[in-house]
């Protein structure tokens, strides 16, 4: 894979991943989502964020990885994936970690890990992101700030944000009982489950940092027809932030219709 994760399951490049082009290109994904408002799942780690911002990762940073040796060597994976030791300088292997050397040890075990083990791939990816988004844009934010700018604000969904910039579309309106309805039915959601409804129509589960009407595009819901069967369920165009909801007869439905959709990733379909 392209990324590797810590502990807490954030990512930063694979060191054992050489492909320079494809991070360039990730990079340039990313930077074109974040120039363009589209807000994207991944969660990233602190160190890496902070090398989009074109800042120092120091020793307090090696926190996020967990194993460490009892001599000038680390474990690292090759471009195989098979486990190696690495000298963290010529003849490391000989050199035992003791009292007096520990601090130099953690200088180049932080050195080695959150720099020069992914310095290819991040300037691959860096050069990529920086391609679309200056670090003069963005430099006035930290590392957090910068995730929140990435894949949105975790903090629950704002539902009434949400309907105030929704779209209609299919013979829907704001005004009608049916969509009453459906906006109830997310208020009654559980915050994971709306995590999961965004995350269905948007494909990432965290509203806009400054709120709905920085989505682009705008949500919409548009009507489409129920089958003869009623147990037609919700899809959605994640492209175009689109749900289609068939016009179920009754709240009850709508609820048990929209919750195994999202829950069941039913997800987009050609129509």
């Amino acid at each position: 894979g392209f990324f590797s994760t810590t502990s807490d399951l954030l990512l930063y490049p694979s060191p054992s991943n050489r492909s320079v082009a494809d991070f360039e290109f990730l990079g340039r994904v990313l930077g074109k989502a974040v120039y363009s408002n589209i807000l994207v799942k991944p969660q990233f780690a602190l160190t890496f964020l902070n090398k989009l911002l074109d800042r120092t990762t120091v020793i307090d940073d090696l926190y996020i990885l967990d194993d460490l040796s009892l001599t000038f060597t680390v474990g690292v994976l090759d471009s195989t994936g098979r486990p190696r030791e690495q000298e963290l300088f010529a003849g490391g292997s000989q050199v035992a970690v003791t009292k007096s050397n520990f601090l130099s040890y953690l200088y180049r075990v932080a050195d080695f890990k959150l720099n020069r083990e992914i310095a290819g791939q991040a300037k691959a990816f860096l050069r990529g992101f920086h391609d679309l988004i200056p670090v003069d844009w963005i430099r006035m934010f930290d590392a957090r700030e910068l995730q929140m700018l990435i894949s949105g604000d975790d903090q629950g969904m704002n539902i009434e944000d949400m309907q105030k910039y929704t779209n209609y579309a299919g013979g829907y309106h704001e005004s009608q009982p049916i969509m009453q309805w459906f906006w109830e039915i997310l208020a009654e959601f559980t915050p994971a489950q709306q995590a999961d409804f965004l995350a269905f129509i948007t494909a990432c589960p965290r509203q806009p940092l400054l709120g709905f009407q920085f989505l682009e595009p705008l949500l919409c819901v548009q009507k489409v027809p129920l089958d003869e069967t009623g147990e037609k369920l919700p899809t959605a165009a994640t492209c175009m932030n689109l749900l289609k909801l068939p016009d179920y007869p009754n709240k009850a439905t709508m609820h048990r219709k929209l919750l195994y959709a999202i829950s069941a990733n039913a997800g987009f379909e050609l129509s």
